[in-house]
């Protein structure tokens, strides 16, 4: 569990009790910073963890750290910048971490880091030091997104080429420059999603197409930046905006905005869903977590209401079949994923209940996932439940920082569970306080987005093939 305060936690199942590895000066063995930003599987049974600052460090889930620093005379990035969420491994194993003050790339094997940091007027350097996104093509190249343009890495020449779209334009609106995400087409075109709306740049050919919103024109896209692009089975392309989703259909060459309605009459007439929270996939059909209640889209037509209220999260067992609803203030719901029903409801904790084994604790229940021994581990703001489906019973652990925190959890094949004795989780601070919550302070703010996003900046598995 990365913490943003308490550095590094590990819950020991046997014990049933965490391991804390925190912070020492006096053990250069130890972890280098208590405030963590990200930790990431090494593909050996180690963890990869990001520092707010000081360093980047290795966890052999042993007792050992080792941490990488700045060398002296050497323009390192991961001391005294910011990382903007953004880590990619490359086919060759490569970790590239984005910052705001360029980007680093770490090589696994040799153990060290190069850095790219931004020099303004450098021919070989970024356009900008702030690194919104990092995408990797079909053919391998490595693409940046910045706060003032596009970057290619060119591996042989050891430099990044450059791209801007601003001056492509009559009005050269700068916030074409501001790259929010990247999604490459099945024709090897880069759909890039703007400040300023949403381009198609063929890279062969050196051409940048925009779409513009038509307010007469019904089947235009939405107007205003595009935060997320994704794309479905079917090779819609779905984008999340400030003011609503858009999706298109790339063979009509059309955009729709799919107009969420209940399924059933007695539920009253919703018009609009309002703060997408989650989505996942589940039988050909894409459910969300809303505002305004938990929807069912078959990828045509209007989504359909299964159940109204305020739903934060989602979660699928695909052993039973059901599906986990934190419902907002009052615990979660247990759906059948098959018939639309309602199973069970675990209440939240009330005040004075202390531990009661049989209420789950948090006001706002933000992510599920099941670990191998057939727990269920829900995180909330503050807290963080362990419940045994079979039982109806939970175990909570306490966060004993006192303050405010979004939780994300999380299981993997890869690092996450291992030896079958621990389980690493992820957690956050509330999305207000740091830059690694990019992504849910754009779901959150905006309602825009059909994808979740996990805690790590990676895009979502169920909706790009």
């Amino acid at each position: 569990m990365a913490t943003y305060t308490g550095g590094l936690n590990c819950f020991d199942r046997d014990k049933e009790q965490f391991v804390r590895f925190r912070a020492d000066e006096k053990r250069p063995n130890r972890i280098s910073m208590d405030k963590l930003f990200a930790i990431e599987p090494d593909g050996k049974g180690g963890l990869w963890i990001a520092t707010a600052g000081r360093g980047f460090n290795h966890f052999d889930l042993i007792d050992t750290f080792k941490t990488w620093k700045e060398d002296e005379g050497k323009p390192g990035l991961l001391m005294g910048s910011t990382i903007t969420g953004r880590l990619k491994r490359d086919k060759q194993g490569q970790l590239w971490i984005g910052t705001n003050k360029g980007v680093c790339r770490f090589d696994p094997e040799r153990k060290s880091f190069e850095y790219f940091p931004f020099a303004a007027g450098h021919d070989k350097s970024l356009s900008d030091g702030f690194v919104t996104d990092i995408y990797e093509d079909k053919k391998g190249d490595i693409w940046l997104g910045t706060a003032n343009g596009l970057n290619r890495w060119e591996a042989d020449k050891k430099r990044f080429v450059k791209y801007y779209f601003s001056n492509r334009f009559p009005n050269k609106n700068k916030n074409y420059d501001y790259i929010l995400d990247m999604l490459e087409g099945e024709d090897g075109k880069l759909w890039l999603g703007t400040n300023a709306g949403l381009l198609l740049y063929d890279v062969e050919n050196n051409d940048c197409e925009r779409f513009l919103h038509d307010a007469d024109n019904p089947f235009s896209i939405k107007e205003g930046p595009v935060n997320i692009v994704v794309k479905d089975r079917e090779n819609n392309i779905w984008l999340g905006t400030n003011n609503g989703i858009s999706i298109l259909n790339t063979s009509a060459g059309k955009f729709n905005h799919p107009v969420f309605q209940p399924i059933r009459e007695s539920f009253g007439q919703i018009t609009e869903a309002e703060g997408i929270n989650a989505v996942l996939e589940v039988d050909e059909a894409l459910w969300f977590a809303t505002q305004k209640g938990i929807y069912r889209y078959l990828f045509r037509g209007a989504p359909q209401l299964i159940m109204p209220g305020n739903f934060t999260a989602l979660f699928y067992d695909k052993n039973t079949a059901e599906i986990y609803a934190g419902f907002l203030g009052n615990g979660f719901y247990i759906l059948d994923a098959r018939h639309f029903t309602q199973k069970k409801h675990y209440a939240k904790s009330q005040i004075g209940e202390g531990d009661d084994p049989f209420t789950v604790k948090g006001h706002r229940l933000t992510s599920f996932a099941r670990d191998r021994q057939g727990f269920v581990w829900i995180a909330a703001d503050g807290s963080l439940n362990r419940f045994n489906p079979g039982t109806g019973r939970f175990r909570k652990f306490h966060n004993d920082e006192k303050k405010l925190y979004q939780l994300s959890v999380e299981t993997s094949e890869d690092g996450y569970d291992w030896n079958g004795k621990t389980i690493a989780l992820r957690i956050r601070p509330h999305w207000s306080r740091t830059w690694g919550a990019y992504l849910l302070y754009i779901i959150t703010s905006y309602s825009a987005t059909p994808c979740c996003y996990s805690s790590s900046s990676t895009k979502c598995s169920i909706c790009r093939n």
